[in-house]
């Protein structure tokens, strides 16, 4: 939630919650409130069956992502139940100007995993089908595996860390990345309009050689 008080008008945000499936939790918009608002309604083991056919995350994010805007995806998790990466949607991601940020939570040993109620209290620590309580760590190896495959940067949220001190790390990574992504834009849009004017300049002196040629003869 305090990163949004740092996104500002003209930016667009969406907000969605993944577990083997994906749902839209806040569809892309400039209404950055409704979104953070949302934040407050997500909480573990959510349903998250959707509408119409099942859809991984990398799919949804590749379904709302506009490819004339540049977007900063960051993906949260502990490294278990990751998405599968498909080459195809994979493919079709890296034709857009979008950046990855993943984000490695939960402890480095096992512990278990709480549930916490609005305020930020634990009521109670999930556990399996036979009320055993579950117990996990932070997979760091298959987030970097991720953050390589997508060509995006892994962060580590270490669990001695306070709330200031991540969302300072969150906050600097996601600026660097919107200033990098900008950078990008507009030196491909520079390369594309020079690419396009040499085509044209080369075309009409094609044209005036041909008319020299035909007056010649």
């Amino acid at each position: 939630r305090t990163l949004y008080t740092d996104i500002t008008e003209g930016f667009y945000t969406a907000i969605m919650a993944f577990s083997s499936q994906s749902k839209l939790i806040s569809p892309m918009s400039l209404d950055a409130q409704f979104a953070k608002g949302m934040l407050g309604t997500m909480y573990i083991d959510m349903p998250l069956q959707s509408e119409g056919a099942f859809k991984s995350l990398l799919q949804s994010i590749n379904t709302v992502i506009n490819p004339d805007h540049n977007t900063i995806v960051m993906i949260m998790s502990d490294g278990h139940s990751l998405p599968v990466i498909s080459p195809r949607v994979l493919k079709k991601l890296h034709r857009k100007s979008v950046s990855f940020i993943i984000v490695g939570l939960g402890p480095t040993v096992n512990t278990p995993i709480p549930i916490l109620g609005y305020s930020g209290e634990v009521i109670d620590y999930v556990k399996n089908s036979n009320g055993v309580t579950v117990l996990k760590s932070q997979n760091r190896a298959s987030l970097n595996d991720m953050a390589s495959a997508l060509q995006g940067k892994f962060i580590s949220i270490q669990t001695e860390d306070t709330a200031p001190e991540i969302y300072e790390k969150l906050r600097s990574v996601l600026y660097d990345h919107h200033r990098q992504l900008v950078s990008k834009r507009a030196q491909n849009q520079s390369k594309d309009q020079y690419f396009i004017f040499l085509i044209a300049a080369f075309s009409l002196l094609f044209i005036e050689e041909l008319l020299v040629l035909k007056k010649g003869r």
